[in-house]
This record gives C-alpha cells, sequence and structure tokens, in this order.
C-alpha cells in the first residue's frame, strides 16, 4: 500500500482510512471498528519498520488523533521511540513522549524504559532520568527490571559504573526487581574501566542472591583478565563458565528428560574445552547407544577437543572413523583438522590433507586460507605463507588480515605494518581491530 501510494501520487492513504470510518458505528458495529483500530496500529508501524519516522509519527498523532480523534495505541507509539532510539533519533523519541503524554496517552513499563535507555545514550541527558522515575511514581506505575537495568547500563556505559553499582545495591536493598543484565551491565562497565577487583565483587555478589551468570556475565571478565595478561584468571572464569553448561546438561538427564543430538553436541564442545575428551568420548558412546544418529558435528566437535589437546594421530584416526561411518567431511571437519596439525608443526600432513581435500570436491573457504597461511608463519615458513597468499586472486580483508597476522607471529613487524600500508591505500582495512596485533607488538 505504501508502495503503491509512492508510484500513484492521486493515491492518498489517508483517504482510504477516512473511507473505512466512514459511518461506522462503533455500538452497532464494534468488531469492524476494532479491526480499523488494528490497521491504523498496523499502517503505522509498516512505516517505522521503512524507517519513515516523520510519516508514522504525522499518522498517528496528527491524522489518526486530529481527524479521528483516536488515541494510538502504547504499542505502536512504543515501537516507533524504541526504533528511533535505535537509529540514534534521541531528540525525537523524546518529542514522541511528549506527544503521548500531551494526547492522553498513558505510558506503560515499556514506554517508560525505552525512554530511559534513550536518555541513557548521551551522558548530558544522563540527569533527565530521574524525573523519568518521578513521572512514573505519579502515574503509580512501578519500576520494573528492565527500567533499572537500562538505568544501570546507562551509567556504567558512561563510565560511571560505582554510580551504577550503587543504584544497583540500593535497588536490591528496597526489594526492586533485579535480574542478571543489570549485573551483567556493571560488570561491563567496571571491566572497561580496568577495575576488575570490582567487577569481581559484582560477580560474587550476584552469585551470593542466587543468580546464575551467563555469557555476558563471563565475557567482560575473561577479556579483561587477558588485557592484563592474567591467563590463569581468564582461564579460571572460562572453564567455570563451561563447566556450568556440563553440570545443567546432567541434571537434565537426571530428571529424564529427553536430549536430543543438538544439546548431546553442546555438551561434548564443553567437555573439549575443558580438555575433558575422554569423558567427551563416552558422552559420544552414550548417545549411540541411545539410538540417537550421530551427524557430522558431534565427529568435529570431538576431532577439534583432540586438537586442541595436541592429540593429532587421534584426531586423524576420528576423521578416518567418521569416512567410514559414512559421513563426508565438510570443510569445517578439513579446516579443524589442518588447524591442528599446524599447531603442531606438522605442515607437511597439512599439504596433505588438503590435496585429499582437493580430490573429494570439498572447495576450501575463507578460514581453511586463513589457517594455511597463519599456520605457515607459525612453523617459521613465511616464504611458503608468502607464495600461497599471492596465489590468491581476490583482495578479501580475510586474506590480508590473515598475512598481516601470519607476519606478526613470525615477529616480521615492518613487513606486517607495510601490508596494512598497502591494504589501507586499497581501502581493503575499515576496521581499526585489524591493527590490534601490531599495536600490541
Amino acid at each position: 500500500m505504501i508502495f503503491h501510494s509512492k508510484q500513484n501520487p492521486s493515491f492518498e492513504i489517508h483517504d482510504l482510512f477516512e473511507k473505512l470510518l466512514e459511518g461506522v458505528d462503533v455500538v452497532e458495529n464494534k468488531k469492524h471498528y476494532l479491526a480499523i483500530l488494528r490497521a491504523f496500529d498496523v499502517f503505522a508501524k509498516a512505516c517505522v519498520g521503512l524507517n519513515m519516522f516523520d510519516g508514522a509519527f504525522d499518522f498517528l498523532f496528527h491524522f489518526q488523533v486530529t481527524r479521528f480523534e483516536i488515541l494510538p495505541s502504547i504499542v505502536a507509539c512504543n515501537f516507533l521511540i524504541n526504533r528511533l532510539i535505535q537509529h540514534d533519533k534521541v531528540k525525537m523519541a523524546l518529542e514522541v513522549y511528549k506527544e503521548i503524554k500531551r494526547v492522553g496517552l498513558c505510558p506503560n513499563h515499556h514506554t517508560y524504559a525505552i525512554v530511559i535507555k534513550g536518555l541513557c545514550k548521551n551522558s548530558d541527558d544522563l540527569k533527565h532520568v530521574e524525573y523519568v522515575f518521578d513521572e512514573m511514581e505519579e502515574a503509580g506505575v512501578t519500576p520494573n527490571s528492565y527500567c533499572y537495568a537500562a538505568y544501570i547500563e546507562g551509567l556504567c556505559k558512561n563510565n560511571m559504573s560505582d554510580v551504577g553499582y550503587k543504584l544497583l545495591e540500593r535497588c536490591r536493598a528496597s526489594n526492586a526487581p533485579i535480574e542478571v543484565y543489570a549485573y551483567a551491565a556493571a560488570i561491563r562497565g567496571f571491566c572497561n574501566e580496568m577495575k576488575l577487583d570490582k567487577a569481581e565483587d559484582v560477580f560474587y555478589d550476584m552469585k551470593s542472591w542466587g543468580l546464575v551468570p551467563d555469557f555476558h556475565v563471563y565475557s567482560p571478565l575473561t577479556r579483561g583478565y587477558c588485557k592484563i595478561n592474567d591467563g590463569l584468571r581468564a582461564r579460571s572464569l572460562h572453564d567455570d563458565m563451561i563447566s556450568k553448561v556440563v553440570d545443567l546438561f546432567k541434571e537434565i538427564k537426571q530428571s529424564c528428560l529427553f536430549l536430543d543430538g543438538v544439546a548431546y553436541n553442546i555438551v561434548l564442545d564443553s567437555l573439549c574445552k575443558l580438555g575433558k575428551v575422554d569423558d567427551a568420548v563416552s558422552t559420544l558412546e552414550e548417545l549411540t547407544s541411545m539410538n540417537i544418529d550421530l551427524d557430522i558435528k558431534h565427529y568435529t566437535t570431538l576431532i577439534n577437543g583432540y586438537c586442541l589437546q595436541g592429540k593429532t594421530v587421534e584426531a586423524q584416526c576420528l576423521f578416518k572413523e567418521m569416512e567410514e561411518k559414512g559421513f563426508k567431511p565438510d570443510v569445517v571437519a578439513y579446516n579443524v583438522l589442518a588447524a591442528g596439525l599446524f599447531r603442531k608443526d606438522l605442515d607437511s600432513e597439512v599439504i596433505d590433507l588438503l590435496i585429499y581435500m582437493d580430490s573429494q570436491g570439498v572447495k576450501p573457504n575463507s578460514t581453511t586460507h586463513k589457517i594455511i597461511i597463519e599456520g605457515y608463519c607459525s612453523v617459521g615458513k613465511v616464504g611458503e605463507a608468502e607464495a600461497y597468499f599471492n596465489r590468491m586472486k581476490n583482495e578479501s580483508v580475510e586474506l590480508y588480515t590473515a598475512m598481516v597476522n601470519g607476519y606478526c607471529e613470525a615477529n616480521l613487524i615492518e613487513k606486517s605494518y607495510d601490508l596494512f600500508l598497502s591494504c589501507q591505500t586499497k581501502d581493503i582495512f575499515q576496521q581499526k581491530v585489524l591493527v590490534l596485533r601490531n599495536l600490541a607488538k
């Protein structure tokens, strides 16, 4: 309908809605009237979905309210505000919020939470958040967990993690609804400010309240410790996170709930990352005994586990077993095995594997090229890496990144930097993150 109106200027969508409402008796034909109201909502949301924000605003508050004296639904208004904030149009989002109150529409929890999220995008607007909470109190609306989490996250994102965490503690003390997301925001904020001790305090605090840390909690902590070269603590946190997956798997199994092949593959991967490959093999055997069909992902996960432990012979045997069982290895399986062989300096076996891969009709992908280039450099065969790199005709970001990283692995920093500079002139590198290895060296 929107497309048709653009193609035919004489067709006015507003006229269509006027025609639909013409002569409709709200009392006698309530179903028809409610259907038209839903059509108003759908059209407004369609405008928002197409980023026609001005059109949506005019339709909701000028055409719908002024022409027909029909209040827009709060759901449609919330959708508009949220999308505006996602597009960094906070000022316009706040205009919509003002208009909602002007026409007599009652904001709900989601409205307030979205507005708080928008105000938290700019440190200069943070001071206005308290006014929103005051408005909620006046309206008799109790803030929900998302309202508090949005404010805490906003403070932490603007380097005010201490203030954010104090707010979290006050909320907790007053029995306000606080969930894992708010704790994750505080931990992320402290980690970004490199206050890792405080981040860990928050971590243990949330656990003391019986909240279970998730990926968003563990990830910033792990990255933070990696940044200060505390690999032991980073590894400990990572293993703690993976162990929880295994523990949960055991609990579900004991409750006699059915677990499919996907769930088993997750636990296989977790056991392998913990270095418990033998346990993973036992789990695979258990899977077979339950008549659950194995697939290539299960085998690839175990092959990766063996490779991570440096057990390349076992990995190769499992690779062959996979083929004997009728599974054709895909490019992911070849990549995993190739990376494992390179880590053991078995570059000649990698070449044999690539030849075999080609004979089986499996084409290498960008990850394959990356593994080969960086792998050659890691074993000191920079010339072979350069030759392979030069044979590649496509000038992709992945290839150049691999070669830059490869030079870094071989401690050839000048070559790495020269290649990086040449890529800038070709507009190949557009992300600053690609220079981090050079800067670290």
